[in-house]
């Protein structure tokens, strides 16, 4: 677990703090490393919780063909959904995730279609990208989040 390896990084960093700030070192350590253990821990509940939401509601396509045949059956439901195009090597997807996941995943019942570009060679570049030639996508750029109604 996350909370063990955080045990024995703190465990060297006590023991040189001890060393250079004494009695008052350890005091300093021990609160510290209680408030970052308490943190983990409840980063760990809200990611679990988060994890349990997203099975429900969200879809998560490495394969644009999938995506796109997922896409397409969507349109026909009269429901709103959410199209969320990502790539996990893109420095703007990794900003926006987050925010993607705490805010449209657990905050709005709605279905959430992420289409992942795992390639940067398959996009870069390129107009033969699946998302890019779609021809209601024409993703110009990820990340990309879309609102639709289908039907």
């Amino acid at each position: 677990m996350k909370t063990e390896l955080v045990d024995r990084e703190f465990e060297s960093m006590e023991k040189l703090l001890k060393e250079m700030f004494g009695e008052q070192g350890d005091e300093i350590v021990q609160m510290k490393v209680s408030e970052l253990k308490q943190e983990i821990e409840e980063i760990e509940e809200e990611q679990a919780v988060l994890a349990r939401m997203r099975q429900d509601r969200v879809r998560v396509f490495t394969s644009p063909t999938d995506f796109i045949t997922e896409f397409e059956i969507e349109t026909t439901n009269n429901a709103l959904f959410v199209v969320y195009l990502q790539a996990p090597w893109c420095p703007d997807s990794k900003q926006v995730n987050p925010m993607v996941e705490t805010k449209i995943t657990s905050k709005l019942n709605v279905r959430v279609l992420q289409g992942v570009v795992a390639n940067p060679r398959t996009w870069r570049g390129l107009d033969t990208h699946s998302f890019k030639q779609h021809p209601i996508l024409q993703a110009k750029s990820v990340p990309t989040l879309y609102v639709f109604k289908g039907s």
